[in-house]
């Protein structure tokens, strides 16, 4: 009678949709709003660190981000061994890269940075969406992936003005400069994952034209099954 009466109340449990997520989860505090808070305060301050001397305060804080990102790992063992192979060059590649991407040790880092917020990206996707109720959590962890594309996508733009420097063009009425620099990209990155356009910035080639279009594609989408996803857990709460 006790088994059968602790199965009972285990089943019951699970029927709620309260405690039986789709996988394995711990709860960890602040797993993705740490993230989310870091990530918010590069985005801000770029602007003013970037076109100074002060590279180093952006390193820290991109650092800070890849290690706030295996935290909200950590109660993945598969996950979390996988992104330690992409966020070990990453991390450093942030704490030691120069403005400019001078040598092939500066690109690889690039590269593995590029891949560990892509990994990243699906990390959180399928942590939220195996969610079976709206939380504070799911609500950071979707708007640090949405960060965290954008910001991959400005590495993708370093890339490839790295090896085809006229593939970003930027009108000389608003920039002092010829070449985009990374702060421009990120810029470029944002406007174009938003669909706002970014005034003054353009892409020049078809490789930046296609990254472009891409990018747009998946803002669009992204936040379209997002919200998707968001009403529908939000209405079987409300009905449960």
């Amino acid at each position: 009678m006790t088994t059968q009466a602790r199965t009972t109340v285990h089943d019951n449990q699970g029927s709620s949709g309260e405690h039986a997520p789709r996988f394995p989860y711990r709860g960890l505090p602040g797993r993705f709003s740490v993230l989310f808070a870091l990530l918010v305060a590069y985005l801000l301050c770029y602007p003013f660190v970037l076109d100074g001397n002060y590279w180093n305060v952006m390193g820290v804080l991109a650092g800070l981000a890849v290690v706030a990102a295996m935290y909200a790992l950590s109660d993945h063992r598969k996950w979390w061994l996988s992104g330690m192979v992409l966020a070990a060059p990453a991390l450093v590649h942030h704490l030691s890269v120069k403005p400019e991407l001078t040598s092939g040790f500066d690109v690889f880092g690039l590269v593995c940075s590029v891949l560990f917020d892509g990994f990243m990206t699906v990390f959180i996707l399928y942590v939220i969406f195996g969610h079976q109720t709206v939380r504070r959590e799911t609500i950071f962890g979707a708007l640090s992936a949405y960060l965290a594309i954008g910001f991959a996508f400005a590495n993708i733009y370093r890339l490839l003005v790295r090896y085809l420097p006229a593939s970003i063009y930027l009108d000389p009425i608003v920039n002092a400069h010829k070449i985009a620099q990374r702060a421009d990209l990120i810029y470029y990155s944002f406007a174009s994952l938003t669909c706002m356009g970014a005034s003054g910035v353009m892409p020049a080639n078809s490789y930046a034209r296609a990254l472009t279009s891409f990018e747009s594609v998946i803002g669009v989408m992204y936040l379209a099954v997002l919200v998707a996803r968001l009403i529908g857990l939000h209405t079987s709460q409300q009905h449960a």
